[in-house]
């Protein structure tokens, strides 16, 4: 069966799978990373940019009619020992800033090295990919402008192959611009550049990984794998973006192929200059499915007789719609889940900019180990390392690009806006991990911009959640109680029935029980998913000492963008160890000076843990977002390095995760008491009594035992047993009959000298 489709210049293919073997054809495609390339950074301080006329994508005009932006001294600037020797990725700030936190610069800087193209290249199309770049970036080959963007953080490419020397050495030059940014926390403020303006990002000057890319004229540009309804079917959309950089319609054949599933499929295609989409449905039945707890990834292959290539995926689908006990919930391949995760500012120990392998691991294996089912990208993209360890290790993600503030539509400003979220869903649209895309927190502001924008993000994709704003607090028309502009997943419709209210208000330096009845936790809505993406907002240290430890084994030795704090620190936790006579022999809990700051955060992570057990008692709530997951606020400069953070900037977790994890088990019984801390004999206690059944015990008939001991661990007279029924399948929370106890004054307790005393006495010292 044969369906085209057309779409401007472009031909969709729909073809029915065949099986046999796979057609490889002859790939040309040739890759060279230059991450280790001798790079070099240098600060052009002198260097004029505040007037500059800024260019929209594109809107930029013929590259040869644009001004070249020389070195400040020439281009014989850009060579021997100017400026220093940095690997790639980097940022300007790591390296010179001294390793002191407040230290910005506003204005040029050039990354710059050299290499040989082969000579065979000559005559393919050689494209420089770059990961990632901010702000504006300008592409010099040999000193001629290849290359242009403005679009903050996200992927772009320039074409290089008219500037080139075959068979030599090229000096490849990136001449970056940074007008400003937020240091903070805020994503609102737009950064003023003359008489434009652009969306707010971190105010750090960097380059991403970069990659030379050479093909035939004929080439794959894009692989999007698709999955379908319905869950567990094994069912795929193999979509193959092919550019066709000639003058005439050419026919080819393409090939697409599962490794490890046997699943091939083969058609010959008509290709139109420009971009073609073929499309390829399969269906796998027996692909083993992606999920946290098994996170199975696959491989899918798309050639042509000139270029071959290759993205992993894994399937699964997720899905938003009505439940059985009550409630829109999410579902992922089928299943019910809660979405537990906290909110990553999106800084880096020392680097700032971006994250290193060693930080990005450590954060997936973090959220894990709490027991949590998701990391969010909070006012920032979000990182590619963290995405492709999520993938590796199993780990929900939710992004935002950050900065959808106030934008209006038509201007400079809303265009790269518009690009930088076209750009984010190209590029994350194959990891299974991604489940949902947020464009703004905390504005429910709407307009066309928004709207076209949601839709535009549904049409790339269409198997995530897309939201228009992470909380509905904030919006200047009152219509909080309709809920949040967002369209599900394979629907197109535009809905309303979307709800997140935040409450990140700080709760205090101790556990106040009666907190975990707040609205935002108890809410129950049943005509609408709920998800409360910022909940409590409680703080503790970073681990500065194991920060500063990992300084020292970055290579090139560099001072890094914060170095002050964490060196700082480091050398008074350091002394504190030395100075109060612990011993790293010992058997405690504190066993090296990292442990002190462990054991200090340990009880932010218990408070965290009572108000997301809190939450989870809810049946309505599709999961919770704790503020936050990880460090960054400090960078302003104004002390604020005890921050609510979960880990800290180098993705160090900040207390015990047992003293987490034990309050967010997906099975138990979830007590809470209703009426006060401190009794008196004859008193009434009041204790609700939930039961969080998140998938792990089945609907039936079952003997509930309570049993009440005194401080000292004695049995009471207190016991009931009661016979329950056990809702099940996708019901992850229900309440159970309450516990009412009169406190005995034979009853004993521990006074504030940690010894046994009768209940009359605890309450006589506790007054």
């Amino acid at each position: 069966m044969k369906t085209i489709i057309k779409l401007g210049v472009a031909v969709i293919c729909v073809a029915m799978v065949i099986t046999g073997t796979v057609f490889a054809g002859s790939s040309q495609r040739a890759e060279l990373a230059l991450e280790n390339l001798g790079w070099r950074v240098w600060l052009d301080e002198k260097a004029e940019w505040q007037k500059d006329t800024l260019y929209a994508p594109g809107e930029v005009p013929a590259l040869a009619t644009l001004p070249v932006n020389l070195p400040t001294g020439g281009w014989d600037v850009l060579a021997g020992t100017t400026g220093k020797a940095c690997a790639i990725p980097a940022s300007v700030e790591e390296y010179f800033s001294g390793g002191t936190n407040t230290w910005s610069y506003h204005g040029v800087s050039w990354f710059w090295c050299d290499v040989k193209i082969p000579s065979d290249w000559n005559g393919k199309a050689v494209r420089l990919e770059v990961e990632k770049a901010r702000m504006r970036a300008e592409i010099y080959v040999n000193g001629k402008l290849a290359g242009y963007d403005l679009v903050a953080e996200t992927p772009f490419e320039a074409n290089l192959s008219a500037f080139l020397k075959y068979g030599e050495k090229n000096r490849i030059a990136v001449r970056l611009t940074n007008p400003g940014g937020q240091r903070g926390w805020e994503d609102m403020p737009c950064i003023k550049w003359g008489q434009f303006l652009l969306p707010p990002s971190h105010d750090f000057t960097g380059l991403g990984k970069v990659n030379l890319v050479a093909t035939a004229a004929v080439y794959i540009e894009n692989i999007f794998i698709k999955n379908l309804l319905p869950a567990k079917a094994g069912n795929i959309e193999v979509q193959a973006t092919i550019q066709n950089s000639t003058p005439a319609a050419t026919t080819n054949t393409v090939s697409v192929a599962i490794k490890g599933t046997g699943a091939v499929a083969k058609r010959e295609v008509e290709l139109q200059p420009g971009l073609n989409r073929v499309v390829f449905p399969f269906s796998v039945p027996d692909a083993k499915l992606w999920d946290p707890d098994h996170p199975e990834l696959y491989e899918c292959s798309v050639s042509l007789k000139s270029d071959k290539r290759s993205t992993k995926f894994g399937f699964r689908v997720f899905e938003v719609k009505p439940g059985t006990s009550g409630g829109h919930n999410f579902y992922l391949n089928g299943q019910r889940i809660r979405y537990k995760s906290a909110i990553d500012w999106g800084y880096y120990a020392l680097t700032g900019f971006y994250a290193t392998p060693e930080m990005a691991r450590k954060s997936v294996a973090a959220a894990k180990s709490l027991g949590h089912s998701g990391i969010n990208f909070h006012r920032r993209i979000g990182e590619p390392l963290i995405m492709q360890y999520a993938d590796e290790m199993g780990l929900c993600l939710y992004e935002e690009p950050g900065g959808f503030h106030d934008i209006s539509d038509g201007a400079l400003v809303a265009k790269v806006m518009e690009e930088k979220c076209r750009r984010m869903v190209m590029r994350d649209r194959n990891h299974p991990s991604l489940v949902v895309i947020n464009l703004s927190n905390e504005d429910n502001n709407w307009n066309e911009l928004r709207e076209r924008v949601l839709r535009n993000i549904a049409t790339l994709d269409g198997s995530r959640l897309v939201v228009n704003s992470s909380g509905a607090e904030f919006t200047n028309k009152g219509e909080d109680r309709n809920g949040i502009h967002h369209i599900r997943p394979y629907e197109i419709v535009l809905r309303r029935d979307f709800l997140d209210y935040h409450n990140a208000c700080n709760m205090g330096a101790r556990f106040n029980e009666q907190a975990v009845f707040l609205g935002t936790h108890r809410n129950n809505y049943e005509d609408k998913p709920y998800y409360p993406g910022e909940v409590i907002s409680t703080t503790g240290p970073g681990n500065w000492f194991l920060c500063a430890e990992m300084g020292r084994t970055l290579t090139p030795a560099r001072p890094g963008y914060d170095l002050n704090i964490q060196t700082g620190n480091h050398d008074k936790i350091a002394a504190a160890f030395r100075d109060w006579n612990l011993t790293e022999a010992g058997d405690g809990l504190i066993r090296g000076p990292a442990d002190i700051s462990t054991l200090a955060g340990s009880g932010m992570l218990y408070m965290m843990g009572r108000h997301a057990q809190s939450v989870m008692a809810n049946n309505s709530a599709d999961g919770y977002a704790l503020n936050g997951w990880s460090s960054g606020p400090q960078s302003i400069g104004n002390g604020s390095d005890w921050d609510s953070a979960m880990c800290d900037e180098g993705r160090n977790l900040k207390g015990r995760a047992e003293y987490y994890r034990y309050w967010v088990r997906p099975a138990q019984i979830a007590i809470f008491r209703k009426n006060g801390k401190y009794f008196k004999p004859g008193d009434k206690v009041s204790f609700e009594i939930n039961l969080i059944n998140e998938g792990q015990i089945p609907a039936g008939e079952y003997d509930l035992r309570l049993q009440l001991t005194d401080g000292a661990g004695k049995a009471t007279a207190i016991r009931e047993e009661r016979k329950i029924t056990v809702a099940g399948g996708d019901c992850f929370a229900q309440p159970l009959e309450p516990l009412n106890v009169t406190m005995d004054a034979a009853w004993r307790c521990h006074d504030r000298t940690g010894r046994y005393t009768s209940s009359d006495a605890c309450t006589q010292a506790t007054r």
